[in-house]
C-alpha cells in the first residue's frame, strides 16, 4: 500500500545561504511582531491545518502551540495576518485575535449573520479594518462585513 502526503518544513538561512534551522510540520506562515505564526500540519501528515505554531524567526524554538484552532474545510488560511498588534486567525466562524508572544486569545468575533453559519470564502486586513466575505445561500445574498475597533461589526 502506498501512502502519499505532503510534508510541510519551514527553513531558515544564514547569511551565507546555509541553513540555520528547520520547523518540520509548519506550514503557511505570517510575521506578527518578531514572531513567525504558522499553520500546524505537525500533528498529522494532512491536507489541512491542526492548529497554530509559534516560532522566535531568530532561533526556530516554538514559542507556544494552540492545538484548538483548526480549520476542517482547507477553504483557507487559518492564519492572516496581523491587526493591531495581534495575530489573527480563523477558527469555523470565528476571528480571534492573538498575543502572539504568549498565544493567549485577546478577542474574539463570530463572523456568522443573525440566524445562520457563516461560509467565510475570504477575509483581508485592510488598514485598521477587516474585510470579511461571507458566501450566500439561497434566499440570501452574500455579504461583505467591516470590522474596526470602534464599530466591531458592520454589514456592507
Amino acid at each position: 500500500m502506498e501512502c502519499t502526503y505532503r510534508l510541510y518544513q519551514i527553513r531558515a538561512l544564514d547569511a551565507t545561504g546555509k541553513p540555520a534551522w528547520d520547523c518540520l510540520g509548519a506550514g503557511r506562515f505570517q510575521l506578527v511582531g518578531n514572531v513567525l505564526i504558522c499553520q500546524d500540519y505537525s500533528r498529522q501528515p494532512d491536507e489541512y491545518p491542526r492548529g497554530i505554531v509559534a516560532l522566535d524567526p531568530a532561533t526556530g524554538h516554538i514559542l507556544w502551540r494552540r492545538g484548538d484552532i483548526t480549520n476542517d474545510t482547507g477553504a483557507m488560511d487559518t492564519n492572516l495576518g496581523e491587526w493591531h498588534g495581534q495575530a489573527v486567525v480563523l477558527q469555523e466562524s470565528k476571528l480571534c485575535g492573538l498575543n502572539p508572544r504568549t498565544g493567549k486569545t485577546v478577542w474574539t468575533v463570530d463572523v456568522s449573520p443573525p440566524g445562520r453559519k457563516a461560509r467565510i470564502r475570504e477575509v483581508r486586513i485592510v488598514g485598521d479594518v477587516l474585510l470579511v466575505a461571507i458566501a450566500g445561500t439561497k434566499g440570501r445574498p452574500a455579504q461583505v462585513c467591516a470590522y474596526t475597533r470602534e464599530r466591531p461589526r458592520r454589514h456592507l
